[in-house]
């Protein structure tokens, strides 16, 4: 929240910061309505599903819509479709660009851990859920970036679970999916040796960054 003692009469600002904070709140609310939408959605095709497992999967659809992005995320789950609603409703605001995802490995992977460790989520499930995320961005427009690896800014390993989980699910779909891997002097060998076995295939993917030089250029 803004603090109202920033909204004066004699403050030549006030009035766009207004405005601001107004097309935010807008903006917020558009996001929260979306969610809800695609969960209607998802129960009238649910009711109209021709087998029961059909039917389940779209009533877990509509049940994570619900969910997000109106509330935070708990599960790996929820946390992909936020995120996938996130992208969305920025390519509808600056239509469809090279609109980059940022470090998703980082995003994703506090609710891949939580989930885990409670035993609600393997290798093979989240697999099939980034997959699905992948080939979203694919056919919204190939160029929608993502970066795995790096530092963090301690200047220690970012590399997490998450990250082979991304060459992974880029290596089984066999398609030109735009992913970044950044690496440095502390970058684990398994990670680099994953890159570059994925890259070996052909494609130009992913696209390597060296933190060494780029970090201090920053």
């Amino acid at each position: 929240a803004i603090a109202a003692h920033q909204y004066r009469d004699d403050d030549p600002l006030s009035a766009i910061r207004l405005t601001t904070l107004h097309c935010f709140k807008e903006v917020a609310q558009a996001a929260a309505t979306i969610g809800m939408r695609y969960a209607e959605l998802a129960e009238k095709m649910a009711a109209q599903a021709p087998d029961a497992e059909r039917r389940s999967q779209l009533l877990e659809i509509a049940e994570v819509c619900r969910r997000v992005p109106l509330k935070p995320a708990r599960t790996f789950r929820e946390a992909v479709q936020a995120l996938w609603f996130g992208h969305l409703l920025n390519c509808l605001e600056d239509h469809v660009n090279a609109n980059s995802i940022g470090l998703i490995d980082r995003i994703l992977y506090p609710y891949y851990q939580a989930d885990v460790a409670a035993g609600r989520l393997d290798d093979e499930q989240a697999l099939e859920i980034l997959q699905a995320l992948w080939l979203k961005l694919y056919r919204l427009y190939d160029v929608q970036q993502a970066t795995i690896g790096g530092q963090m800014p301690d200047g220690s390993d970012a590399t997490n679970p998450v990250s082979y989980l991304c060459l992974e699910a880029t290596r089984r779909l066999g398609i030109i999916r735009c992913l970044s891997a950044r690496f440095h002097k502390g970058t684990p060998r398994r990670l680099f040796q994953a890159a570059m076995e994925l890259v070996a295939r052909g494609g130009g993917i992913p696209f390597f960054f060296n933190d060494e030089a780029i970090v201090p250029a920053l």
